[in-house]
């Protein structure tokens, strides 16, 4: 669904802070020699269009040429600097909501080139034309899908499922162990109809401690590991079971939401999926 979304410019004189982009925004910038430091409040897509664009994230610098992006994770501690004159930059801000679950959504910050992925090129540059030649006010476009241009792009990897890795080395070493331990039981039970609860308590947390410290360890929150492994066990089992019948065994509530919860993730829904597989 297209949703008419608020363009900001950004010039020398003018810079919005992460802090005014409330809902889902396209800033286009036009800067040079300029160093700006921010603190990211939303999941972010930053695109060089021209000249260079340098950003420094929580310490560690990217250097963006023209037809590169990087990804941005909230709370990250970012510097941008335009290092050429007219220096052009979209950066497009991705707000949560009930349908694109971004919020469970962890960002490598490496370099990505736009020539990679064509469909997100054609997007990309379809709002470049918008904002430079037209100088729009607002736009619409349905964020959703560009999101799923991002997250099912090989190469802008949300997480590593297979041998998750701790992501911050900053926690107690007892409460880590811990945590790698309610990690170990959702590897092995994740059939189950596991509660939120019951893996705190394993934690010997509070829920919310529980949720808070496990994302900032892995990188994701247990509800969404549970939910991939589930889906990814499912296209196992399709080959031989029906969606009902792997519906149950994975304990979804029921096949639609099963069905809904495949096809967001995959792109078809599990029928054709089990039929391409016979």
């Amino acid at each position: 669904m297209k949703e008419t979304i608020e363009i900001k410019y950004i010039t020398d004189d003018m810079y919005y802070t992460n802090k005014q982009i409330s809902n889902s925004h396209i800033v286009y910038s036009n800067i040079s020699n300029t160093a700006v430091q921010d603190v990211a409040k939303l999941h972010s897509l930053k695109f060089c269009l021209s000249g260079l664009e340098i950003y420094r994230i929580n310490g560690y610098e990217k250097r963006l040429n023209p037809g590169e992006f990087i990804l941005v994770n909230p709370e990250q501690n970012f510097e941008i600097i335009a290092d050429k004159k007219n220096t052009e930059g979209i950066c497009l801000f991705f707000e949560d909501n009930n349908e694109n679950n971004i919020s469970d959504t962890v960002f490598e910050n490496r370099k990505y080139n736009i020539l990679d992925n064509i469909e997100l090129m054609n997007n990309i540059t379809s709002i470049k034309n918008n904002l430079v030649r037209n100088r729009l006010k607002q736009t619409n476009i349905n964020f959703n899908s560009f999101l799923d241009l991002l997250t099912n792009d090989n190469k802008v990897l949300k997480h590593s499922l297979n041998g998750l890795e701790m992501k911050n080395n900053q926690l107690s070493t007892d409460l880590a162990y811990r945590l790698m331990k309610v990690k170990e039981f959702i590897d092995n039970n994740y059939y189950e109809n596991l509660d939120i609860d019951r893996l705190a308590n394993m934690s010997y947390t509070s829920k919310f401690h529980f949720l808070r410290m496990y994302k900032k360890m892995f990188g994701i929150s247990p509800y969404r590991y549970i939910l991939e492994l589930k889906l990814l066990e499912s296209k196992k089992l399709l080959r031989f079971h029906n969606t009902i019948e792997v519906s149950r065994k994975l304990n979804f509530t029921d096949r639609s939401a099963f069905s809904n919860r495949f096809k967001r993730r995959f792109k078809e829904n599990p029928i054709e999926y089990r039929n391409k597989m016979k």
